[in-house]
């Protein structure tokens, strides 16, 4: 005779349910960060062609445009380059701060399907 199959308690099944959620939110919370960081290194570097900065900025930058990539988020990977691009001039002295804000905006709006998704 079989042993009767034990169903999950209720207890276990919100406790593996609790555990996921907390590891999704911690995933897309670290990649916020990671945007408005980049946006924050970003902005320094613009404003003084600090290079400490701007090698950040663009570590982060690379990083972001990476997960990206995983996900096949093209717009987001291109809006990325273009930060990548402000940054680069940025370090030669071409500042121009309407066209490094737009980049920086553009790179947010692209990229937020990232937010939720991680």
């Amino acid at each position: 005779m079989h042993a009767p199959r034990r169903l999950p308690s209720l207890q276990n099944c919100l406790l593996k349910s609790l555990v996921i959620s907390s590891v999704l939110l911690i995933g897309a919370a670290a990649q916020g960060q990671s945007l408005n960081s980049l946006q924050q290194t970003a902005r320094r570097c613009f404003q003084g062609s600090d290079r400490p900065s701007c090698r950040s900025a663009m570590e982060l930058s690379v990083q972001l445009r990476e997960q990206a990539d995983s996900k096949n988020a093209l717009r987001c990977y291109t809006a990325l380059l273009g930060v990548e691009a402000m940054l680069n001039l940025s370090l030669f002295g071409d500042r121009d701060q309407a066209r490094d804000e737009q980049a920086l905006l553009q790179s947010s709006q692209e990229c937020q399907a990232l937010h939720i998704r991680s």
